[in-house]
């Protein structure tokens, strides 16, 4: 997902990872329930998939373009939310 506040690298960086963190606040205020699945660990790093009322949060998210798969061990597929 993009990064919000300081962390975006540019401004619709921010306004995206601010659509992506209002999403989530709004998943989990109308949740049920919460489930989170430890998917893998690196170090003291979990990894999670998150479920809000058997939804999961990634695909939401990924459904409304604020979220991209990508791989750390391939940088080059790090989504730019710049261009």
């Amino acid at each position: 997902a993009p990064e919000a506040g300081t962390r975006a690298r540019c401004e619709a960086e921010r306004e995206l990872g601010d659509q992506a963190k209002t999403v989530v606040e709004d998943l989990f205020a109308s949740a049920d329930e919460a489930t989170f699945k430890i998917v893998e660990r690196r170090g003291s790093i979990a990894f999670v998939a998150i479920y809000v009322s058997d939804q999961s949060v990634g695909a939401v998210l990924s459904d409304q373009d604020l979220a991209k798969r990508w791989s750390e061990a391939d940088s080059a597929s790090r989504p730019d939310w710049c261009s």
